[in-house]
């Protein structure tokens, strides 16, 4: 208990005792002949025997250097408790300095903790020993060793009233009533989430590779759109190169061969007057039509509309086998 009280309290210099007399009790009359030594270190203040209400005056004013060792109280001139640990309560609300116990079932009821006993792993020590007595083994061959009983226990709460950090408990101390951790809350909502989060950043890359691949291959398309475009735009500039030529030339054919004859026929030592007129005729109406043919195709390359307009046919295929002729 002391070593516990100056580990959290380093500057200890004042013992005060509670609980019912020594004298008397089953498991404690070993402490009042360990008093007188301890004395000669710490200043001890005896309240051994009081009732709970006398306790509470004296512990309300302690000084920083005091620790509380409690021992507990079976009974007072006041009153008598079903445990010694029922009245450990009324004493931990009054008290100005923290508690130090010596057994498991005083956490939780107000001591700050310390080196305790566990009844579970005394029990299991006492289990053990009477297996091998019912096992047939001779109790006297059986050897006296020291039981592992003690283990430094400590309240949260206490710790955090009294504002002690746990960096300065013993190695391996088992902290009770502390506040479950996010962690120990919320696991399997914290997996879930972690979970949801790992496959939305998965179909988020996902989504910006298949976005960047699209990407390329419209940009791919587009290329092969504009290659393909331009090579129908050159083989369409030759077919129409070829159609223009093959349009331009009909007339200009015509109106070549047209002049040589009126040329011929005005030579002519009597000139035919009336097939120069006629002939001249023809040259004209082949020049409107080379006109024509131009003013159509100019018309396709500004988008007009195409005008509508009857043919007939039949003096259409004459005119072309006489021009054939």
């Amino acid at each position: 208990m002391v070593m516990a009280a100056r580990t959290i309290l380093p500057n200890l210099k004042r013992l005060v005792l509670v609980g019912n007399p020594f004298e008397g009790a089953v498991y404690y009359p070993q402490f009042a002949n360990e008093i007188p030594e301890f004395s000669k270190e710490f200043e001890i203040t005896d309240l051994m025997g009081l009732t709970v209400r006398e306790i509470r005056q004296h512990v309300a004013a302690l000084p920083l250097d005091s620790a509380v060792f409690y021992f507990g109280i079976n009974t007072d001139q006041e009153r008598t408790y079903s445990s010694a640990v029922e009245a450990l309560p009324f004493i931990a609300e009054a008290t100005s300095q923290p508690i130090i116990g010596d057994a498991e079932t005083e956490i939780g009821a107000g001591v700050i903790g310390g080196f305790v006993l566990s009844p579970d792993q005394i029990g299991r020590d006492a289990g053990r020993l009477t297996m091998k007595i019912l096992n047939g083994e001779d109790p006297s061959n059986i050897a006296v060793t020291t039981g592992n009983t003690l283990k430094p226990m400590f309240d949260w709460r206490q710790l955090q009233r009294w504002n002690i950090s746990e960096n300065r408990l013993p190695e391996k101390s088992e902290i009770r009533f502390r506040p479950p951790g996010m962690w120990d809350q919320y696991h399997l909502q914290i997996l879930a989430a972690f979970a949801a989060l790992v496959v939305q950043t998965v179909l988020i890359s996902w989504l910006v590779y298949e976005h960047r691949r699209r990407s390329l291959a419209e940009i791919q398309s587009r290329n092969s759109m504009a290659e393909l475009t331009y090579m129908n735009r050159r083989e369409t500039a030759g077919e129409l190169s070829a159609s223009i030529a093959h349009e331009v030339n009909q007339p200009l054919s015509g109106i070549t061969l047209r002049a040589s004859a009126a040329l011929r026929w005005l030579a002519a030592e009597t000139p035919d007057i009336h097939k120069a007129r006629a002939a001249l005729t023809q040259i004209v109406e082949a020049g409107h039509r080379a006109s024509d043919i131009v003013t159509s195709i100019r018309a396709m390359f500004r988008k007009d509309s195409t005008e509508m307009a009857e043919i007939d046919i039949t003096a259409f295929s004459a005119e072309s086998d006489s021009r054939g002729q």
